[in-house]
C-alpha cells in the first residue's frame, strides 16, 4: 500500500509540474480481415493505418494488404516499424493462431517513403540456402501497366532499412512503363537493403541516386531492355549532367546477379564504391546478351574513381565483367583496384586505356586472359560444388589471393573467414578445408583382430590447409592428434579405453605438410592392453584446431569400422573370410557347420 501510494504521488506531481515523460513504443496487429483496434491479433487492424505512430512496431500477418505511403512526420529519429509476424516473433499471445503467421504478407501496389526512419522487415526468407523463397513479405507489381517502383524513396529521406522481401514486376513485355525494383532519391541515406529477391521488372533492378547506400544478400534475376529505354543491374548517379557530381560511399556485398542485358550490370558514376563478395553468374534459363559498359562498370565522360572490386566471381557470364574496352570516365584511373576476382569463362578488360590497377586474379576458360599481373593465375578446373542449384561452395582451393586488402572483405556470403589454411582464396567464396583420411584401416575398416596383431596405419591428408610447422611445433601437438581419433563406443576393452589410452606419440609422423600417419603398434597384452570388443566401434577422426595452421577443427572422412570378431570356445579356431564371415574350426581343422 505504501509503494502504491508513492507511486500515485509521483505521477500527481509530474501531471502537475509538466516534467517530462519518456515515451512507451507499442506493438499494434494487423491481419487481413480484421476489424479491431490493433491492440491484440483478435483485435487486430485490417491494413496498416494512417497515421502511423514514431517509435511503434506494426506486425502483419498473413494475407494481402494495399501498397503504402509512409508520410508520417519525423520525431527525432524514433523509427516506424512494419515486421511480418512469425511463429517465433508475433508480439501479444491475444488471439494469436500459428497458422496466420508462418505464410508470406502481400503487398498490392508500392512502398513509398516520404519521410526519413522507417524499417519494413520481412523477418525471414533469402540469402544461402533460401535466394528465391521464404520470404515474409511480397511486394506484387505484376500487373501489365503497374510503373514506379516497388520500394521507393523521395529525395532528401534517410535512414530506410529495407529487408527480408521479393520485389516481382512485370516482366519482358517490350513495352516502355519505367518500372524499377528499387529507387531512392538524391540525399545522403544512409539506407540498407538486405535480403531482396529482385525480378522481372520492367526496367532496372535498383536505380540509385543516393549516397552511403548499402545492398547485401540481393539475389536479382530478369529485367527489360528496350532501344528507348535502356536497363540495367543498378544505375547509380547524381546529377544528369555528366562529370559533375558522383555517387558516394556505395557497397555491395554478399549478392548473386543471374541476369544482365541492356548497359549492363552494376553502373555507376561514383566516387567511393566498394563490391566484394558476389557471383555474377549465367545459370540454365538466365540471359547475360549485353553488358555493353561491362558487368561492374561506369559511362563515358561520367566519374569513376575510388571503386574497389575485391573478391567476386564471374561464372561462365560471357560478357565483359569489369569496364568494357572504350569506357573513358572522368577521374578514371584515381583508386580503382581489382583484386582477388575469380573469372571463369568470362572477358575481362579494365577499360582501354585500363582505369583500373588489378592483381591477384586467377582466369579459367577467359579470354582474353590478362598476362601482366604478377600475381594472377589460371586452372583448368572449375571450383564450384554446383552452382546451377545455387551451391557455390569450393571443392579446391584457389591460389593465395592478397590478404593485405584488409578486415572489411575478410568474410564471404556463408559466413566463413577468409584466410582459412594456408590461403585467403580469390573469388567470393572462401574454401573451407578438409581432411580425407586413408591407410591400412580406412576405407573398408578392420577387425577386432587386426588392431589386436597392429601394424595397421591411419593417414590423414588435408585439403587447403597444412600442419603446423614440423620440429617442436607440431611434435607438441601429437598428442592432441591422438585424442582427436574418437570412438563413439565405451567398452573397457575397446578404441578409447585402449587404443587411444596407450598410443605412444611417436606412432604419429608428419610426412610432410598436408599429410600424417599414424601406425598401429599391437594391443595383444604384451606390452600395451589387449584389446577387445562385444560390439563394432565407429571411429572419427577429428583434427583439433592447434595443429593446423588455420586454426579451424577439421573432421576427417570417411569414418572407419572396427568389427567384432567372436571369442573361440576352447579347442575351436575362428577364421574370418575377405568378407568378414566367421568359419569355426574344431582341433583337428575341421570346420563346424551347425
Amino acid at each position: 500500500m505504501v509503494i502504491f501510494l508513492k507511486r500515485l504521488i509521483i505521477s500527481i506531481f509530474i501531471f502537475i509540474f509538466g516534467l517530462p515523460l519518456v515515451a512507451i513504443s507499442a506493438n499494434h496487429y494487423i491481419i487481413e480481415g480484421g476489424s479491431g483496434d490493433g491492440s491484440a491479433w483478435n483485435n487486430a487492424l485490417d491494413d496498416l493505418p494512417t497515421p502511423l505512430i514514431r517509435g511503434d512496431t506494426y506486425y502483419i500477418g498473413d494475407g494481402t494488404y494495399a501498397g503504402y505511403t509512409f508520410d508520417d512526420a519525423v520525431s527525432g529519429t524514433d523509427i516506424i516499424t512494419v515486421k511480418k509476424s512469425t511463429v517465433a516473433d508475433h508480439g501479444t499471445e491475444t488471439g494469436y493462431v500459428s497458422t496466420d503467421h508462418d505464410g508470406q504478407a502481400i503487398f498490392d501496389g508500392n512502398m513509398y517513403f516520404q519521410t526519413s526512419y522507417h524499417t519494413l522487415d520481412g523477418v525471414v526468407g533469402g540469402g544461402v540456402g533460401s535466394w528465391t523463397s521464404g520470404y515474409g513479405f511480397y511486394v506484387d507489381q505484376t500487373g501489365e501497366t503497374d510503373t514506379g517502383s516497388c520500394l521507393s524513396i523521395s529525395a532528401g529521406v534517410t535512414n530506410i532499412i529495407a529487408k527480408h522481401i521479393e520485389l516481382e514486376g512485370h516482366g519482358d513485355d517490350a513495352a516502355n512503363y519505367t518500372q524499377d525494383g528499387v529507387y531512392t532519391g538524391a540525399g545522403d541515406g544512409p539506407h540498407t537493403f538486405s535480403y531482396l529477391y529482385i525480378h522481372d521488372m520492367g526496367r532496372t533492378i535498383i536505380y540509385s541516386r543516393s549516397h552511403n547506400t548499402t545492398w547485401e544478400y540481393l539475389y536479382t534475376g530478369k529485367f527489360e531492355s528496350v532501344s528507348t529505354q535502356h536497363s540495367q543491374i543498378a544505375s547509380m548517379w547524381v546529377n544528369i549532367t555528366k562529370g559533375v557530381d558522383a555517387v558516394e560511399n556505395t557497397v555491395f556485398r554478399y549478392s548473386v546477379f543471374t541476369w544482365a542485358e541492356g548497359t549492363g550490370g552494376l553502373t555507376g558514376e561514383w566516387d567511393g564504391a566498394d563490391i566484394y563478395g558476389n557471383i555474377f553468374v549465367n545459370l540454365s534459363g538466365s540471359e547475360f546478351s549485353s553488358s555493353s559498359n561491362g558487368l561492374i562498370g561506369g559511362w563515358t565522360d561520367r566519374i569513376w574513381k575510388n571503386v574497389r572490386i575485391y573478391n567476386n566471381s564471374f561464372i561462365n557470364c560471357g560478357v565483359w565483367a569489369i569496364v568494357r574496352p572504350g569506357i573513358v570516365t572522368v577521374q578514371g584511373d584515381a583508386g580503382n583496384i581489382a583484386k582477388n576476382n575469380l573469372f571463369i569463362n568470362t572477358p575481362v578488360e579494365y577499360g582501354t586505356p585500363a582505369i583500373v590497377t588489378y592483381d591477384y586474379n586467377e582466369y579459367i576458360a577467359t579470354t582474353p586472359d590478362p598476362n601482366d599481373e604478377a600475381n594472377g593465375s589460371t586452372s583448368p578446373v572449375w571450383p564450384y560444388t554446383d552452382y546451377e542449384n545455387l551451391d557455390f561452395t569450393m571443392t579446391r582451393a584457389t591460389e593465395t589471393g592478397d590478404a593485405t586488402i584488409g578486415a572489411t572483405y575478410n568474410t564471404d556470403m556463408y559466413g566463413e573467414t577468409r584466410g582459412q589454411g594456408t590461403t585467403w582464396d580469390r573469388g567470393a567464396i572462401e574454401y573451407i578445408g578438409g581432411a580425407a583420411a586413408s591407410g591400412t584401416i580406412i576405407p573398408g575398416g578392420c577387425t577386432e583382430s587386426e588392431i589386436v596383431s597392429g601394424g595397421r596405419t591411419i593417414v590423414v591428408t588435408l585439403s587447403g590447409d597444412e600442419w603446423v610447422a614440423d620440429g617442436a611445433t607440431f611434435e607438441a601437438q601429437r598428442q592432441n592428434i591422438i585424442n582427436g581419433v574418437d570412438s563413439g563406443g565405451e567398452e573397457a576393452g575397446g578404441w578409447d579405453a585402449v587404443v587411444k589410452a596407450e598410443l605412444a606419440v611417436t606412432a604419429v609422423v608428419r610426412t610432410n605438410a598436408t599429410t600424417v600417419t599414424i601406425t598401429l603398434p599391437d594391443f595383444d597384452g604384451d606390452p600395451n592392453t589387449a584389446y577387445a570388443i562385444t560390439a563394432n566401434e565407429t571411429v572419427t577422426v577429428t583434427i583439433p584446431a592447434t595443429a593446423v595452421v588455420g586454426a579451424v577443427e577439421i573432421v576427417a572422412t570417411p569414418t572407419f569400422q572396427i568389427s567384432a570378431e567372436l571369442a573361440a570356445p576352447e579347442n575351436l579356431s575362428i577364421v574370418y573370410d575377405a568378407t568378414g564371415l566367421a568359419m569355426v574350426y574344431d582341433a583337428n581343422g575341421i570346420a563346424i557347420t551347425n
